[in-house]
């Protein structure tokens, strides 16, 4: 009878010891080193992913002049998104993500707004943070409002947003694309953007 109740103290103790570090992956999130978008995530070189000749070949023309930081564009070979757009230091040779929008294009408002939720549940369930909801007109497409949902991190944040353009917009710039994005902004480049 004694060896059945040290046998029953061990196996709660390993139950225990088990629970105990199993539930530690569910800790908060202080950093958005912690969250990937399709196996990309901020502080990784792109170099991991792609050729310098290709990162080259990719970069978006949204700006006139030499900045400093530019965007490439990226869709190979991903699982979740139908692609990425990479936001990388000029000048560094090492190609070290610092920033990354990541895009789906569902068939409309409905369809983006429920996959909006989803997702904002995803992240906030594994990266135990909480997300602020809100709907603010685009700053520059002033008849477009866009469905948000922030979740801040001390060195950045996680924005998911549908961006559904207005017919008066899509008239005015008949190259905007409905899309649902999936941003990991760091305070670095939150920075440049002000």
């Amino acid at each position: 009878m004694k060896l059945m109740t040290n046998l029953t103290i061990i196996i709660v103790f390993i139950f225990l010891f088990f629970l105990l570090f199993s539930f530690q992956s569910y800790t908060k999130a202080d950093s958005i080193k912690d969250f990937e978008l399709d196996g990309f995530g901020i502080g990784e070189s792109m170099l991991n992913f792609s050729s310098e000749k290709n990162i080259k070949n990719n970069i978006q023309p949204y700006f006139e002049d030499e900045r400093k930081y530019y965007v490439i564009y990226y869709n190979k070979n991903l699982k979740v998104f139908d692609d990425l757009e990479i936001y990388l230091k000029t000048n560094d040779k090492n190609y070290i993500i610092k920033s990354i929008n990541a895009g789906l294009y569902p068939k409309n408002l409905d369809e983006c707004l429920v996959k909006k939720d989803q997702i904002v549940e995803e992240i906030s369930n594994s990266l135990n943070i909480g997300f602020n909801n809100y709907t603010n007109n685009h700053s520059y497409y002033k008849n477009t409002k866009i469905p948000t949902s922030d979740g801040n991190l001390n060195d950045g944040y996680i924005t998911v947003q549908c961006l559904f353009w207005d017919e008066k917009d899509k008239k005015k710039h008949p190259m905007l694309t409905d899309n649902l994005a999936v941003q990991i902004i760091s305070n670095e480049i939150e920075e440049w953007f002000r």
